[in-house]
């Protein structure tokens, strides 16, 4: 769920979506949003369709969050500029640190752009809590992802 959007964005964006989670065959921990179609924040998990396909955008690798400054010991750290998105696609900008709010609680990040070699903080917060399994088909990133930080989690 989306917190702090001014509410203009978020009638043109989301309030809910689908963060996937995929560890590929080398054990890189990877990932990428799936859109849904908005029926408020307690409303069934339905993904968007386009041509019966989830729609999927925003792929990011998951690293260690230590080069990100201020964020806490142990955050996570959604890299979509490791992600395998086009170098022109603004999403490749995006860092989204991610701390526990505690056992069994959601995850709380942010959204951080890259400008040259600084990270930008955005007015943008979600929360990540499972809400169970929701079987969704696999997907490729638009191009190769970069090497880089990898983590094993």
């Amino acid at each position: 769920m989306s917190l702090g959007l001014p509410a203009l964005v978020e009638r043109l964006t989301w309030k809910t979506f689908v963060k996937v989670f995929h560890r590929d065959p080398g054990g890189s921990l990877r990932g990428w949003n799936v859109r849904l179609v908005q029926r408020g924040l307690d409303g069934p998990l339905e993904p968007r369709l386009r041509r019966g396909v989830p729609v999927a955008f925003g792929h990011y690798r998951v690293v260690t969050g230590e080069a990100v400054p201020g964020a806490p010991p142990g955050a996570l750290l959604l890299d979509y500029g490791l992600g395998g998105n086009a170098p022109w696609d603004p999403v490749s900008r995006l860092r989204d640190p991610l701390v526990s709010l505690g056992p069994g609680a959601p995850l709380l990040g942010t959204s951080l752009v890259a400008v040259g070699a600084r990270l930008v903080r955005t007015p943008s917060y979600f929360l990540l809590e499972d809400r169970g399994r929701l079987e969704l088909p696999i997907v490729s990133p638009p191009r190769s992802p970069r090497p880089g930080r990898g983590v094993g989690l």
